[in-house]
């Protein structure tokens, strides 16, 4: 899958932007810390014109759903990424059989 792995440097873009914030003003702890990283996320997707779910091929009315929606999830980080796409490829797998 391609767009596991556009998907997946997107995440590890989004927790390094987020930790350079998080350095940059210290004052960006806890919920702050999560809210900056869902907007570098979502603003991300825009700007990259990158979703999920149409690159799954499900049918999607508004691109913006998808890129938020893709947004909030790259905003969780690389290893949820990683372990979303794991689950999605044994669900694949298994409905193959």
């Amino acid at each position: 899958m391609q767009i596991s792995a556009t998907i997946l440097l997107l995440a590890i873009v989004v927790e390094q932007v987020t930790n350079i914030i998080k350095s940059a003003l210290p004052a960006i702890r806890d919920e702050w810390s999560r809210v900056s990283a869902i907007f570098v996320g979502i603003i991300l997707c825009f700007a990259t014109r990158i979703g999920i779910l149409a690159d799954l091929n499900v049918p999607v009315v508004y691109p913006a759903v998808d890129y938020i929606i893709t947004g909030l999830l790259i905003s969780r980080g690389s290893n949820f990424v990683h372990d979303m796409f794991e689950g999605v490829n044994s669900y694949v797998q298994t409905r193959k059989r």
